[in-house]
């Protein structure tokens, strides 16, 4: 298969950046009786394994609404849990916050009690202290040209969207400093996609997704497994964020 050249990949990342970290003013608070406005997902393939008695899939259940106040910007992504306490995201999406909120598929706030950025990676752990009910298990392996993989978010902090399709190639990473190659997917996201997990048929994740095609539409560019994977055993990539803002 042919490879997606990299400027293309620069340019997506700009956007994806642009989108998740700065909106002029954030949406009202969610009301006790949210649920998402997006039924269900009709791509039975999406989640094959598992589809709970609400209808909705396992990574539909593992996904949140990442809400982040910095000093004075306001943004929205995505996360994925995968433990109890644990949600990974991207590190764009939470690297200026000074407080970060999720939001459950049924429309639950949960505060975020600590955030840690990669320094390598385009990745970050986010910690909860609330018990989350189910989570995400990572694949054996990466993924190959042509596995079907899906991915659940909240594209433009709106409503949890599930797409499909197929995993394309790969293409070194030249926006940031991963070592490893990155995935590209022909699939349509959206700024506030970014964070979302990638998973294959089994419902495990294959990635991260972190970045839409700025010059073609229907293809998005995900974190792969070995950096997501090196970031969970090695905390010495990690560290804190270090927002601090300035006294008026």
């Amino acid at each position: 298969m042919r490879r997606r050249h990299a400027g293309a990949m620069l340019a997506a990342a700009a956007l994806a950046l642009s989108g998740c970290a700065a909106l002029p003013s954030g949406p009202p608070p969610l009301p006790d009786s949210f649920v998402p406005s997006l039924s269900p997902s009709s791509d039975a393939s999406a989640s094959a394994s598992y589809v709970s008695d609400d209808g909705f899939s396992l990574p539909e259940h593992a996904a949140y609404r990442v809400r982040v106040e910095g000093c004075t910007t306001y943004g929205t992504g995505s996360a994925f849990a995968i433990d109890a306490h644990t949600l990974v995201t991207n590190r764009h999406v939470v690297e200026d916050s000074v407080t970060v909120t999720l939001t459950s598929y049924d429309g639950q706030e949960i505060p975020v009690t600590s955030v840690q950025i990669d320094d390598q990676a385009d990745l970050a752990l986010l910690t909860v202290a609330q018990d989350l009910p189910e989570w995400l298990t990572l694949a054996d392996a990466e993924s190959q040209p042509g596995d079907s993989v899906s991915v659940s978010g909240y594209p433009s902090g709106d409503s949890l969207t599930t797409v499909t399709g197929p995993m394309h190639s790969t293409t070194p990473e030249v926006f940031g400093t991963d070592p490893d190659d990155v995935l590209v997917l022909r699939v349509t996201a959206a700024p506030g996609s970014s964070g979302s997990a990638v998973v294959n048929a089994a419902d495990q994740v294959v990635g991260v997704l972190y970045a839409i095609d700025a010059d073609e539409d229907g293809w998005a560019y995900a974190i792969s497994l070995t950096s997501l994977t090196t970031m969970l055993a090695d905390p010495g990539v990690r560290g804190p964020v270090g927002s601090i803002c300035a006294s008026s």
